[in-house]
């Protein structure tokens, strides 16, 4: 006997339909298959290229807080005027994806203000943190040269630390030469959400 229609396994009663339907809709049928990977394709390309826009927004931001803070910093470092550092990296924190400012000089931590996106800034004590950007991490780490001080010679824009949670910019405090760095760290996490996503 010859099984019933509905008895037959999905796919042969799509292409007994299909059959049916004649030669003008095979090619139809077709393009729809073949165009379905591409449009997976397209939509993941999309998405990767959207993350990688945004964590270059992220890093314009961390350079321009990093070299704000840099120019307004040098004579309050070379002063000692310490409350002036921390009033100063307190204001900026409130920048919403800020979640950790320093500022070192020789080898020093002036000042190390934390914030999160729930908690208002507040500086820290005693916390080890690094002061000055490490040399061992320099094949992860991206020079920018973005940037230029009032006075004309060329300045580091800032090293840039890609993590996946973070982005990390180092800038340096420049008086007559070199006289601390400044770390400024924000936050990504929305960014590997969006990609995770």
């Amino acid at each position: 006997t010859k099984p019933t229609l509905s008895a037959l396994p999905l796919w042969r009663r799509l292409l007994a339909k299909h059959h049916r339907l004649g030669l003008q809709a095979q090619p139809l049928w077709t393009m729809g298959l073949l165009m379905l990977p591409v449009c997976v394709g397209l939509t993941a390309w999309s998405v990767h290229d959207a993350g990688l826009h945004e964590r270059s927004r992220v890093e314009a931001h961390a350079q321009a807080l990093a070299r704000s803070i840099s120019g307004a910093s040098a004579n309050p470092v070379l002063t000692g005027e310490l409350a002036q550092l921390e009033g100063l990296l307190l204001q900026i924190a409130e920048f919403p994806e800020a979640r950790r400012l320093t500022i070192t000089h020789e080898g020093k931590v002036l000042s190390d203000v934390v914030a999160s996106a729930t908690a208002r800034p507040q500086a820290q004590f005693g916390k080890p943190v690094a002061t000055a950007p490490d040399p061992a991490i320099a094949r992860h780490v991206r020079v920018a040269q973005s940037s230029r001080p009032a006075h004309g010679s060329p300045q580091v824009g800032g090293l840039i630390e890609a993590r996946l949670d973070a982005v990390v910019v180092w800038t340096p405090i420049l008086g007559a030469q070199v006289i601390g760095w400044i770390r400024v760290e924000l936050s990504a996490e929305g960014i590997a959400a969006d990609q995770r996503a």
